[in-house]
């Protein structure tokens, strides 16, 4: 081949390669990155008209950083809303940065302000300046990088007339709702991924109707423990579209319709789920209605979803505040409450051990405050280790008391340095002192930022003193624990509710009148109920994780469970643990999924 017809084919390639070569070279922060989106990215809130002061989502890729900034309103300032859109929220009148994490919109050659920036998303504020007609042009710039220019058509409110028809069908749906209805027909099975809360407060089944402007989902309870039914005992009635920009006009109506609304803090405490507001209530018969402003999460910033209107039967609302009491009283009442275990543990020692709650964590508190606390902490944990040996009851109560101590301890042994979490300068020298008495410290929690420790104390007094009552509490609070005092409950697997069954009803066997059998039949209770919920939950359990129980073990775990809350009742009737039974055995005689995750690893 010709030398310069060969030069001429070779020396781009090389040239090619070389420019291959510099950029693959040129750290990532240096290259040109341009954001892309498209006018069908962009939303404003609601599927509003895009027009003065509207709050607007786009969606794409590169628009800002990987981790959101959200930005804040001036505290002092408000614009003045556009004369072609007076009627205006206090979030749309508001004043935003216009530049946020070096990212811009702008509106026409008017630069927007900005709610909130991520790297797929943007939230900001159409400029007053914008028109109600026509089409304008949006464009994101991010890093100086400018993305495409986009058009966007304006829009024209809608009108009270139409904030009057809204209300009108969403009064009109709730007449049409049929109370006294038990559940027959084909509806969603909720699964255990869609409880809200406490599993005993949640729907099973929701039925969704739309209407011309509305949608209504009625939702469905178990009702009586003898003879359970599903039965509808909620509705939740909401606009068929979102209209954000005229939720205050339909809230006005609707509290008009209803009558004088409540203030939130005189509504009753009943779970509803989602981030609401209560903004005024009405009883009427048998139900008790709520209308509630729904906006979104607050990340990302300045989404409102409208109102929604709320009817709750008053048996679903006795049965919430049942729970609620019931939640309120295992937290003080049950002599696994820390408050009970105080008092008990104060009277067996004689005075000599007093239950103090930490009250402030040591990143709460000066290096002064927080070696006073450990000082303090530690005599009385070495006070309670050095416990004669005499008392077998007393002796065992020092355990527990110690055991309390040495987690207290545990949150003073640790400091902030430079931002980080590490062990006390002192820590050394207490790891050897506590180890003399059989006390070892793990290291600092993952989560709990504090040092942890294996809860042998706990192990001590119930393998040393299993027939005193302190000995047996500590068994009970072993198993509370979970799946976290692996050195007590040998997992198999990834889960531990078998060896809380197997050992507990153990337990039982051997001292069956302990004063801590109705404690102990609530975990047994669970921990079946688990087992049952494991395999009923299908859809919303990893099996990769934990092991799927068969079906005939899950059917004797649910009556076992059926049995034991039956036992609770006819112990305890009207104790935290009892009541608590008494939500959940129309659930389980119904054979729906409670949503019992308990004693699972992969829940502790």
């Amino acid at each position: 081949m010709n030398r310069c017809r060969f030069l001429f084919f070779v020396l781009p390639l090389v040239v090619q390669l070389s420019c291959a070569r510099e950029e693959a070279q040129t750290p990532a922060s240096a290259r040109v990155v341009v954001p892309e989106y498209s006018a069908a990215n962009i939303a404003p809130s609601g599927a509003a008209p895009f027009s003065p002061g509207r709050i607007v989502s786009l969606y794409g890729k590169a628009l800002g950083p990987a981790q959101p900034c959200q930005g804040s309103a001036a505290p002092d300032r408000r614009e003045t809303a556009s004369p072609l859109r007076p009627k205006q929220t206090e979030i749309e009148r508001s004043v935003f940065p216009q530049t946020l994490c070096d990212t811009e919109v702008r509106v026409g050659r008017v630069a927007a302000g900005l709610l909130y920036v991520s790297s797929g998303q943007i939230n900001f504020k159409v400029p007053q300046s914008a028109l109600t007609s026509g089409d304008t042009t949006v464009q994101v710039i991010r890093a100086g990088v400018s993305g495409p220019i986009v058009r966007v058509a304006l829009g024209v409110e809608a009108t009270s007339e139409q904030a009057q028809e809204i209300a009108d069908a969403m009064w009109s749906a709730l007449q049409k709702v049929d109370w006294d209805k038990a559940y027959s027909s084909q509806c969603a099975v909720l699964s255990s991924r869609e409880l809200v809360g406490e599993e005993a407060a949640s729907p099973t089944r929701n039925c969704k109707q739309i209407q011309p402007h509305t949608t209504t989902e009625t939702l469905y309870y178990p009702v009586g423990a003898e003879n359970p039914k599903e039965f509808l005992l909620r509705a939740d009635i909401r606009p068929l579209r979102e209209y954000p920009e005229l939720s205050a006009e339909v809230e006005q109506i609707l509290l008009r319709r209803l009558g004088t609304g409540v203030k939130p803090g005189q509504v009753p405490g009943v779970s509803l789920g989602a981030p609401r507001e209560v903004v005024g209530s009405w009883r009427h018969g048998n139900l008790t209605l709520y209308v509630h402003r729904n906006p979104a999460y607050l990340a990302p910033l300045g989404v409102r979803r409208g109102v929604v209107l709320v009817a709750l039967r008053e048996e679903l609302v006795q049965e919430q505040t049942r729970r609620a009491l019931a939640q309120a009283a295992l937290q003080t009442q049950s002599q696994l409450s820390p408050e009970m275990i105080g008092q008990d543990l104060s009277q067996s020692l004689g005075g000599a051990y007093r239950y103090e709650p930490v009250s402030l964590r040591w990143n709460a508190m000066t290096e002064l405050e927080r070696v006073a606390a450990e000082q303090k902490t530690r005599r009385e944990l070495v006070r309670m280790l050095r416990w004669p040996k005499d008392d077998r009851e007393q002796k065992a109560a020092s355990y527990v008391a110690a055991d309390e101590l040495t987690r207290r301890l545990g949150s003073f042994l640790v400091r902030s340095l430079d931002g980080r979490t590490e062990e006390a300068g002192n820590f050394g020298q207490v790891k050897l002192q506590l180890a003399a008495y059989g006390v070892k410290y793990s290291g600092i929690g993952h989560y709990s930022d504090v040092m942890e420790y294996d809860y042998s104390l706990l192990k001590r007094a119930w393998t040393e003193y299993p027939d005193t009552k302190e000995g047996q509490r500590a068994f009970l609070l072993l198993q509370r624990l979970e799946c976290a005092a692996t050195d007590f409950l040998v997992k198999t697997g990834a889960d531990c509710y078998r060896e809380v069954i197997q050992k507990g009803e153990a337990f039982l066997a051997q001292y069956p009148d302990t004063v801590f059998r109705k404690e102990e039949l609530a975990l047994l209770a669970t921990a079946y109920e688990t087992e049952w919920s494991l395999w009923r939950g299908a859809g919303s359990v990893d099996y990769g994780i934990h092991a799927k129980p068969s079906a005939a073990a899950a059917e004797a775990a649910r009556l076992k469970a059926i049995a034991l809350y039956e036992e609770l009742l006819r112990l305890a009737p009207g104790s935290p643990e009892a009541e608590r039974g008494v939500l959940l055995i129309p659930r389980l005689k119904l054979k729906l999924d409670t949503g019992q995750r308990r004693f699972l690893a992969s829940e502790c």
